[in-house]
């Protein structure tokens, strides 16, 4: 049976040599004086009889084993990304008619599916970084066309694994010294290739007995038969679910796989972690017995708020079968609320408050802190006219120090000033990170105030008996123009004097006031209108 077109020369050798045998052994009958003195010795027969078993049982998984690979198993099984980009721009339909997946005097259905499966993901990997074309020709089709020298590079089976076992990602780092080698030339390479292809394999449990060496020297007919133990197991290696760790930062998070066990036989797992190691488990080995349920813990303490992710995999050693293996992707889904410390502070408008935070480093290593705030005014039930130019007026908290360094144990000073231009309820919050180390946060919550008077008018009358009186109304608003000097004293430290002309012009003439009365026995206009000629209004 010769399996392929290119690259196909030790499969071709190798029928013909069965073919030449069994020519010589259906001549080979007593009689015939063609035959006379030609007998096959025994270790001739050997050698033939083996050929001709193998021959037989290679026949036999390519009737029932292949016939697993067809088309509505290629599209139901799991999918790698990769593998869904390539249904979703060439539909199924579309895929159908590709005259290398439909069969030929060649290949099967199934043969030509899986270099299908094979093409898309070596040019979802490695395309991007093969060398372009020289000028003026067109680039190497780099589609698998055969079971031989199109898979000796190795870097189709390093796609495969890489999109289905993305932890083995840094196993093929091609830029490190001893790295996959990207474009192998002498037989060395090659071997290289193939020993890091065959340690990965092992390193998720599909043992294999192969060498490099062996791998080089397979005909088309064997390396037919381990892509399809890929094809048949990796899959299983597609997580099934992905398991959210849920709580606060620096707070331990426990969560609880259930396992579950229906066949009649002992399965063993191996439990392996791939990603990040703060997740933590406690075994590292589970033994199940048949038609039972176990409860598997997964912890991990978060010491950073954005996403932290990893693979969990249940590898079954049952007879070297992979169907029972799972794969769970963890993910941690961490918020600041319960562990931030909350500072509560109050000032009036336009005062600024500075506040002294010490920062703490609890953690194991000596820290370089990046230091970032987020900060909203709360909306409340009570409503002020000046929120309708709060867009005017600068942020009310804010720090000059965007780090700040403190070793392990010891604690260190971040200034911190709450200056309000909008009466109402204020929350910030601050964001201490070390990528190296971890992060934690303090939250402020501050409260804005009126401002004192400016003035203070004495009236005296009998009751019920009306009076007026002539109030001086300033041509500007001395404790806001005082604000407004200490938040310009903010980018001499710190941020750029882009913002000032914002800010400049807030109180120029024809500047308009709303005009609030605190007691219900008061009552006069309710808007005043900065004159453009006049010094000053009366109320």
């Amino acid at each position: 049976c010769q399996i392929g077109p290119r690259g196909g020369a030790a499969g071709g050798e190798r029928q013909t040599s069965a073919n030449a045998g069994a020519s010589t052994m259906s001549t080979n009958v007593p009689g015939t004086a063609s035959n006379k003195g030609r007998h096959l010795t025994e270790r001739r027969f050997m050698y033939r009889a083996m050929h001709a078993w193998m021959t037989l049982i290679f026949q036999i998984i390519r009737i029932f084993g292949l016939a697993k690979v067809h088309w509505k198993s290629f599209s139901t099984q799991h999918l790698t990304p990769q593998l869904k980009r390539v249904s979703d721009s060439e539909d199924w339909s579309h895929m159908k008619q590709d005259p290398s997946t439909v069969g030929s005097n060649v290949y099967t259905v199934g043969e030509g599916l899986l270099l299908k499966w094979l093409t898309v993901h070596r040019q979802a990997i490695y395309d991007p970084l093969d060398e372009p074309a020289p000028p003026g020709k067109v680039k190497e089709d780099t589609r698998i066309i055969n079971f031989g020298s199109d898979l000796m590079d190795g870097k189709a089976f390093a796609a495969v694994l890489q999109c289905f076992a993305p932890p083995l990602e840094r196993r093929f780092d091609h830029t490190v010294d001893g790295g996959f080698r990207l474009h192998p030339e002498e037989r060395e390479d090659y071997e290289h290739n193939m020993g890091i292809v065959l340690n990965a394999v092992k390193s998720i449990g599909l043992n294999t007995p192969f060498t490099p060496r062996d791998m080089l020297d397979f005909n088309q007919r064997d390396m037919l038969l381990f892509v399809m133990n890929l094809y048949m197991n990796l899959p299983a290696f597609i997580p099934k679910t992905t398991v959210k760790f849920k709580g606060h930062l620096h707070q331990e998070i426990t969560k609880t796989i259930e396992l579950k066990n229906p066949s009649k036989y002992v399965i063993d797992y191996d439990v392996h972690l791939y990603g990040s190691d703060e997740f933590k488990v406690k075994e590292s080995r589970v033994r199940m017995e048949p038609q039972t349920t176990s409860y598997f813990a997964v912890s991990i303490v978060p010491h950073f708020k954005k996403p932290i992710h990893s693979r969990l995999t249940f590898l079954s050693q049952r007879f070297g079968s992979l169907s029972a293996s799972m794969v769970f992707n963890l993910e941690t889904d961490v918020s600041y609320e319960g562990t931030a410390k909350v500072i509560p502070l109050e000032t009036t408008l336009y005062e600024p408050l500075n506040y002294e935070l010490e920062v703490e480093n609890t953690f194991h290593a000596n820290a370089q802190f990046n230091v970032r705030y987020y900060q909203e005014r709360l909306k409340g039930e009570e409503t002020y006219p000046e929120e309708e130019s709060s867009h005017l007026f600068p942020e009310a908290f804010w720090s000059a120090t965007d780090m700040v360094n403190v070793k392990k144990g010891d604690k260190g000073k971040l200034l911190v000033q709450f200056l309000p231009f909008v009466r109402g309820d204020y929350r910030c919050l601050f964001v201490f990170s070390d990528e190296k180390v971890g992060e934690f946060a303090v939250q402020f919550q501050g409260k804005a105030l009126a401002t004192a008077p400016f003035e203070k008018a004495f009236v005296q009358t009998e009751s019920n008996t009306p009076m007026l009186k002539e109030v001086v109304f300033p041509l500007k608003n001395a404790a806001l123009e005082r604000g407004l000097s200490f938040f310009a004293e903010r980018f001499k430290q710190f941020k750029s004097r882009d913002k000032k002309s914002t800010i400049s012009g807030m109180q120029e003439e024809g500047q308009k006031y709303a005009v609030l009365y605190g007691s219900p026995f008061w009552a006069g206009p309710k808007e005043l209108q900065q004159g453009e000629k006049e010094k000053k209004d009366k109320k």
